[in-house]
């Protein structure tokens, strides 16, 4: 390029142009390139301004680097070995899960339950509760899912029975431990419940827990016993409505 311009660069600022096209930037070998060529004659001054420039954009260049290296980290996903044992493993199976999800099965005449007051329910209520879930079974209307559900809600003021029911526009179906709940009150008004009994015709030998919206629905009368049972098994899992639904928002809140 210096020959056909009429002069001939020295060699060193060639050395220098050459080396910062191998370390340095596009655009920053071009601005070296021209500081080199346009003004040759104070070359110690050039050497210094390349130098410097050099300096600092290897700097530039080396924390780029290192960032680019942190990022490409960040986002490589992690494979299977790194990943906890409980990531990577899946429940073998719905009974794995509800382990989990609600206390181990216990045969009902061996359980002591206790209501919100600390006072025992009788085992003769208890069996009743669970018979008459049991018996509410066929009452229920669930045309779509075929999961029949009963429930036995036991007040200061009496039992009370409860089904689900389903509508064409699944969000309005109503579960039978709702039902059970609204008869209490729309009979009752506002009143201590002691202990609700839920039956399911579940397919599996499981015992089908209440969905989030009556979990809800049950940590709003406080903090009682549910007695789950099904149409497969005897034994009954025992748990207590805020444990099936841990730092529940209720009226303690408000």
């Amino acid at each position: 390029m210096g020959r056909e311009h009429g002069f001939q660069r020295p060699a060193e600022s060639f050395a220098i142009t050459k080396a910062k096209r191998v370390h340095l930037p596009d655009r920053l070998f071009e601005r070296v390139s021209i500081i080199s060529i346009s003004n040759p004659a104070p070359f110690e001054r050039g050497v210094s301004e390349v130098d410097k420039t050099s300096k600092s954009s290897a700097k530039l260049l080396k924390a780029q680097n290192a960032a680019d290296y942190h990022h490409e980290v960040e986002l490589k996903e992690p494979s299977d070995q790194q990943l906890p044992r409980e990531v990577v493993s899946k429940p073998s199976s719905v009974d794995a899960f509800s382990k989990r999800m609600v206390n181990e099965p216990v045969i009902l005449e061996e359980a002591e339950v206790r209501d919100q007051q600390g006072e025992v329910i009788s085992m003769a209520v208890l069996q009743d509760m669970v018979s008459r879930a049991k018996q509410n079974l066929e009452k229920a209307y669930c045309t779509y899912s075929k999961f029949h559900v009963g429930a036995n809600l036991l007040t200061t003021k009496g039992q009370f029975d409860g089904v689900n029911v389903e509508n064409a526009s699944y969000g309005l179906t109503i579960c039978a431990e709702r039902s059970a709940m609204c008869s209490a009150i729309s009979q009752h008004g506002k009143h201590e419940f002691r202990a609700i009994a839920i039956a399911t015709t579940s397919p599996h030998d499981t015992w089908a827990a209440p969905c989030g919206a009556c979990r809800q629905f049950l940590v709003e009368f406080g903090d009682f016993p549910v007695i789950l049972t099904n149409n497969k098994n005897e034994k009954v899992k025992i748990i207590k409505t805020k444990e099936l639904l841990p730092d529940c928002f209720c009226p303690d809140d408000m």
